[in-house]
């Protein structure tokens, strides 16, 4: 969801080869090393508060605060999303 909106707010519609907008564009790079910055930081979290939060209940929290989010970008992707698609 994160890549699918970033390629809607930062398209690269000038491209001579199709491996261009998919494996060199700003919003790939962004979303593969995103992905790594949030691993590193709710890994840096965890640690952070090893000693007053259980595994278990932790991964929980996360759990929920990443489907909250993914779940906002649904909703960006199906309202907002789908108007700057046509009129691209």
């Amino acid at each position: 969801l994160v890549g699918l909106s970033l390629n809607l707010k930062m398209p690269n519609l000038k491209w001579t080869n199709e491996t261009v907008p998919v494996k060199q564009s700003m919003s790939v790079m962004i979303t593969l090393f995103g992905g790594w910055a949030v691993v590193l930081a709710l890994g840096a979290i965890y640690f952070a508060l090893f000693n007053y939060v259980t595994a278990t209940v932790y991964f929980i929290i996360v759990c929920v605060l990443l489907a909250g989010l993914c779940a906002a970008l649904y909703l960006w992707i199906k309202n907002k999303g789908s108007k700057i698609f046509a009129s691209l």
